[in-house]
C-alpha cells in the first residue's frame, strides 16, 4: 500500500514536466513551410535543369528529358506527371509564366501568394 502511494506521488510530480516535454518534442518534428518550400523548389530546379521545357500554360508546365513530364497542382499538391513525384504540399493554386528567358511559378499557400524562379527557357 505504501509503495502504491509512493508511486502516485512520484507520477504526480513528474506529470507536469512530461506534458511540457511532449509539446517541445512535437514542435521539433515540423519544419516551417518556408523551409519545406525552399527544399522542394531546389529539387524542382535541379530536375528542370536537365529538361527541355516544351510548353508553358498558366496552370501547368510540360517538359521532357527521356520522357515527357507535366508539372501541375491537384489536391493541394504540386506534382510531376501522374502524381509520381510530389514537389510541394499544402498549396491551393499555381500559375506558370515566362518572363523573357526565365520561367516563374506563382503559388498560393495559406492565402498568401509566393513566386519563385524555377528555370530558364
Amino acid at each position: 500500500m505504501i509503495e502504491l502511494l509512493l508511486v502516485m506521488v512520484i507520477v504526480s510530480l513528474f506529470f507536469p514536466m512530461m506534458t511540457s516535454m511532449s509539446g517541445i518534442l512535437a514542435r521539433v518534428d515540423r519544419f516551417p513551410t518556408e523551409v519545406q518550400d525552399q527544399i522542394g523548389l531546389a529539387q524542382l530546379r535541379r530536375f528542370l535543369n536537365g529538361c527541355r521545357i516544351k510548353e508553358i500554360h498558366s496552370h501547368q508546365l510540360v517538359c521532357e528529358n527521356e520522357k515527357q513530364w507535366t508539372l501541375r497542382c491537384s489536391d493541394h499538391h504540386l506534382f510531376l506527371s501522374d502524381g509520381t513525384i510530389i514537389v510541394l504540399e499544402g498549396i491551393t493554386e499555381v500559375f506558370f509564366e515566362q518572363r523573357g528567358n526565365e520561367v516563374w511559378m506563382m503559388y498560393e499557400r495559406n492565402h498568401q501568394w509566393k513566386e519563385a524562379l524555377i528555370s530558364y527557357a
